[in-house]
């Protein structure tokens, strides 16, 4: 098997793996456009970049996630599954709600971190 060549675009929105992530967040999030099934397929690497950094902070803190994992398997061979990955996600996001971070509805954070 031929291995894809890493890009950010491939990393971050084409990878099985990441596409899993953003699939569990956008179920844990109820916010349909995470879920890569609503992804249309021309959509450039910008668009995808600017529709993941804009509304709330789910989406940045979801690339910064997936980019720390993709760094942990290639530099220390510490893989965690795309579950892990979420649960780090929610743990980042109930952290940015307490700090006060609007992004984050408190509600929201507290109903899943209690899941």
């Amino acid at each position: 098997m031929r291995k894809k060549l890493e890009t950010a675009q491939h990393l971050f929105f084409e990878c099985p793996y990441s596409r899993l992530v953003w699939q569990l967040v956008a179920s844990w999030s109820s916010c349909n456009s995470l879920n890569p099934a609503s992804w249309r397929d021309e959509r450039d690497l910008e668009d995808r970049y600017s529709q993941a950094l804009g509304i709330g902070g789910k989406r940045g803190k979801t690339l910064w996630i997936i980019w720390n994992r993709r760094n942990a398997v290639i530099f220390r061979g510490c893989w965690k599954t795309p579950q892990a990955a979420v649960t780090e996600i929610k743990d980042t996001a109930q952290q940015w709600s307490l700090a006060g971070c609007k992004a984050f509805r408190p509600a929201t954070v507290v109903q899943v971190v209690s899941e």
